[in-house]
């Protein structure tokens, strides 16, 4: 796989769990006692924007995977339909 490759799967590998241990966990179990400090961090929407990124990269190393295994050209598109 090429470097950028790697880079997708790591980040969908490490991010969903971290996300999870260092920014959810410590809010759920934190925020009751130090409800101040947690309004400030905005912990959760960085553990959505993290849970949300994560699983995207996935997909897309999943897809350049698949088309270099079936031996295919990836398409390249922006979106809008």
């Amino acid at each position: 796989a090429a470097r950028w490759q790697r880079w997708l799967f790591w980040i969908a590998a490490i991010g969903y769990p971290a996300a999870f241990l260092f920014l959810w966990v410590p809010e759920n179990a934190l925020c009751p006692l130090y409800p101040r400090i947690f309004q400030v961090l905005n912990l959760h929407a960085l553990f959505h924007i993290v849970t949300t990124v994560s699983p995207y990269c996935y997909v897309v190393f999943m897809t350049y995977h698949r088309c270099m295994v079936l031996k295919r050209q990836a398409e390249h598109r922006l979106g809008g339909g």
